[in-house]
């Protein structure tokens, strides 16, 4: 992977990605950067770049605390002056057959669908983690496994 410097303008983005997104949300856009394969891009498409400072934020306060958190989330490499433009580590998309391996999620997290999570190496993590229950940042309950993962290790560890 490259160097990035943690803090970009928007035109350094911008020369950066692919011309057209390969993903599309509600919010935000994704982008690959042709000379990186193990980077992606989000673009927010709203006119406050919410979900891509609250996921910059928890990063970085993830990684300051050191903590078990770190090895759940995506890894934020860089976001823009802006907002607008959020880079951060590539999770290719999940099979079902991996549902029942997706780790426990902060309870916090706001947002437990399959395409929320990626893998990349064989590691789990997840990737959109822009919607959350601001109530529960600082609830002293950590975790809890998502609906769809609960049935998938039901199915997988009890045969139905």
């Amino acid at each position: 992977m490259a160097t990035y410097l943690p803090l970009m303008t928007d035109q350094q983005f911008i020369q950066l990605l692919d011309h057209s997104a390969f993903g599309k949300g509600a919010a935000r856009h994704a982008f690959r950067v042709p000379t990186d394969p193990d980077v992606v891009v989000k673009k927010t498409v709203r006119p406050h770049p919410g979900s891509n400072m609250t996921e910059w934020l928890i990063w970085q306060a993830a990684a300051a605390a050191q903590n078990n958190l770190r090895e759940v989330l995506g890894r934020c490499i860089s976001i823009s002056e802006s907002g607008t433009y959020l880079m951060m580590e590539r999770l290719d998309d999940l099979n079902p057959s991996d549902y029942a391996d997706i780790p426990d999620v902060p309870t916090w997290f706001n947002d437990p669908k399959p395409d929320a999570f990626g893998k990349r190496n064989g590691v789990i993590k997840i990737r959109d983690y822009g919607l959350v229950h601001l109530d529960k940042l600082v609830s002293e309950a950590t975790t809890h496994p998502p609906a769809f993962a609960v049935n998938a290790r039901m199915k997988r560890d009890f045969g139905i």
